[in-house]
């Protein structure tokens, strides 16, 4: 996961939940989902 967040740093916050999302789905391997997947992404502007 943190490669994947390092990976994913640089492009939007879109690209960022599409890409984990993808992980997400490559690690479960075809596995029925069992419960509900929440992500929150949030951009800092300031110091």
């Amino acid at each position: 996961m943190i490669e994947s967040l390092k990976e994913a740093q640089s492009g939007s916050l879109n690209h960022l939940i599409k890409s984990m999302f993808d992980r997400i789905e490559t690690f479960a391997g075809g596995a029925a989902q069992a419960d509900d997947i929440t992500m929150l992404a949030l951009h800092f502007k300031g110091s």
